[in-house]
């Protein structure tokens, strides 16, 4: 390997680090809020961007248990899921 691509390599890991804690510490409250909800975090775009889901939803679709859509939901007894709002200000689905 010659000295030069190694210096590009350091470069790309020390920037890809860089921006990773960015977006940490961007997402601390939102990641939380997942985390307590019991949802998967995936870090997307060096760090930048944030994907949640929340496994419950894919366990239930293959167990069939999810309902059609024409089906009125069961009643939530008082319980509601987390909002989440990523850095732009919107709301995460």
């Amino acid at each position: 390997m010659s000295n030069g691509t190694r210096d590009f390599g350091l470069l790309l890991g020390r920037l890809n680090h860089r921006m990773t804690v960015l977006g940490d510490r961007l997402f601390r409250r939102q990641d939380d809020a997942a985390r307590a909800a019991g949802w998967q975090i995936s870090r997307l775009w060096w760090g930048l961007g944030r994907r949640y889901r929340d496994p419950r939803i894919a366990r239930r679709a293959r167990s069939g248990a999810v309902r059609p859509k024409d089906e009125a939901a069961p009643p939530n007894d008082g319980e509601r899921a987390p909002v989440l709002v990523g850095a732009a200000g919107r709301r995460v689905r």
